[in-house]
């Protein structure tokens, strides 16, 4: 069997275990932090600037826009009711 080097002395290398529950931590703390709104605002910012990186985009020609009126849901009322009569 080999043996390490001097220079890498086997007791300074972390254990698995060691390393796995500080990698759960770290990430568990992180992500619960994340989940109560802790990075809100750093994550706001930071999609506002992934935002004004974008190209300009030619306006959307399918894009329509409809407006309603309190006739217009009379109208609907009236159809429904209608509707109702029928059955």
């Amino acid at each position: 069997m080999r043996s390490l080097p001097d220079e890498f002395p086997h007791r300074n290398t972390p254990k698995l275990k060691t390393t796995l529950v500080t990698s759960f931590l770290v990430a568990s703390s992180f992500l619960g932090i994340r989940h109560l709104g802790g990075l809100q605002t750093l994550e706001l910012k930071a999609y506002d600037h992934m935002m004004q990186l974008r190209p300009n985009e030619k306006q959307d020609d399918r894009i329509v826009v409809v407006e309603v009126d309190a006739d217009d849901i009379k109208y609907e009322h009236e159809q429904k009711k209608g509707n109702k009569n029928l059955h």
